[in-house]
């Protein structure tokens, strides 16, 4: 056992450094060069066709900023993919279940459930529906429980974002200890959960956990030796899952992020009275971030731009990146997103935002899954209310402790 956990270990460390550390940066690179140039032609094409400025900085600054910001790390994301697909067929996937089905039973979890488990890097959606496969109604509420705290692909771009601008050359660290930090929180949270289950009902809850982990342990055993063995990865299969994933990412980026990016456009330009102005300032985006504002200063980012773009992140993650870079744009003169949040924030509170990201509720569409994978909207909305309060409380303990420590030590 513990060599395989050796063996996932060297794979998953090799996956991240080609997708964070080499590959993926570099592939990310080139499709954001093109996306400069095809955006300087439709600018072009636009002023030539006597565009209206208006309709023209809608299409610019509005939609080819916001989703141009995402779809630059789709390399990225797809590279990761790749990954995961090489892992599932390799056989790297099922020696894990394998290994990981006696520790896991501890919570409650059999090896089973580290397959939707690990959908969920991927995004949180077809994690969920995968768990819904679990045999028990046990195992298939704590893994949906479990899958929100793990970094889904839309996260990316906000992570490599802020670690460019704050970490430099450690952002390969600051990227994985994210990716980490959500693992180990996850599990934690989870095992005291059991913990606490188990005092509050006694004896009967742990002969129920016992009946679970022997029939977890019946599974485990009838599961064929042949299933864990090893096998060079299906290269072509591998690349066809990485673009059958990456295609339906970039499907959510021209659906979801483009209505957002024009919805943000149109929320940046109009004041509450929808009158149009050019100062984001005076916008009905800023009315509304200064509102929510407040609820974040004590987590060390009260700036009413990062309010906003937390607010746009419920409708899909990749939101957040596309609404600051929006904004960004619309400084005077205009900036890069990345050169705004040095300025809005530092690296301690860049931190604090990004493991608020990482924790706060999931988007519309992990929300919908939810809902229907556990048969009811009470569940869905306990999920949202938790996974929001534990974002809150963690980043509030990131910012305070640091803060104190850094005051402490100067």
């Amino acid at each position: 056992t513990f060599m395989q956990l050796l063996l996932f270990a060297c794979a998953a460390l090799l996956s991240i450094w080609l997708t964070f550390g080499s590959l993926g940066p570099l592939l990310s690179h080139i499709m954001e060069n093109g996306i400069v140039w095809w955006t300087a032609l439709l600018d072009r094409t636009l002023q030539g066709a006597g565009c209206t400025p208006m309709l023209q900085d809608l299409m610019i600054c509005g939609i080819c900023t916001g989703v141009g910001s995402v779809l630059s790390f789709v390399p990225t994301i797809a590279v990761l993919f790749f990954c995961l697909s090489c892992w599932e067929s390799s056989g790297v996937l099922a020696m894990l279940s394998r290994a990981l089905d006696r520790p896991m039973r501890r919570l409650g979890l059999s090896g089973d459930c580290a397959m939707p488990l690990l959908l969920g890097f991927g995004c949180a959606v077809p994690a969920i529906m995968q768990a819904e496969q679990l045999p028990t109604r046990k195992e298939k509420r704590l893994t949906i429980f479990l899958i929100p705290f793990l970094s889904c692909s839309a996260k990316l771009p906000l992570y490599t974002l802020l670690a460019a601008a704050f970490f430099g050359e450690q952002q390969f660290l600051l990227i994985g200890g994210l990716y980490l930090s959500g693992i180990l929180l996850g599990f934690a949270l989870l095992r005291l959960r059991t913990q606490l289950l188990s005092r509050s009902f006694g004896p009967a809850c742990r002969a129920h956990g016992a009946h679970c982990t022997h029939s977890i342990a019946n599974t485990s055993k009838s599961t064929p030796q042949a299933a864990t063995r090893l096998r060079l990865p299906d290269l072509p299969a591998a690349c066809a899952q990485a673009w059958t994933n990456s295609s339906a990412y970039m499907q959510k980026i021209f659906t979801i992020v483009l209505l957002a990016s024009s919805v943000i456009w149109a929320l940046e330009h109009l004041t509450p009275a929808f009158t149009q102005t050019t100062a984001p300032q005076q916008s009905m985006l800023a009315s509304i971030g200064r509102t929510i504002a407040p609820l974040f200063a004590p987590l060390g980012f009260g700036d009413w731009r990062a309010a906003a773009a937390l607010l746009t992140g419920l409708s899909a993650k990749e939101a957040i990146v596309s609404t600051l870079a929006v904004l960004a744009d619309a400084q005077t003169p205009p900036q890069a997103a990345g050169d705004m949040l040095t300025q809005m924030l530092t690296p301690l509170s860049a931190l604090s935002f990004a493991v608020f990201s990482l924790l706060y509720m999931p988007c519309i569409a992990t929300f919908a899954a939810v809902k229907k994978a556990l048969g009811g909207l009470r569940p869905a909305l306990a999920m949202l209310f938790t996974q929001t309060m534990i974002a809150w409380l963690a980043a509030c303990f990131l910012w305070q402790a640091g803060s104190y420590i850094l005051r402490f030590c100067s």
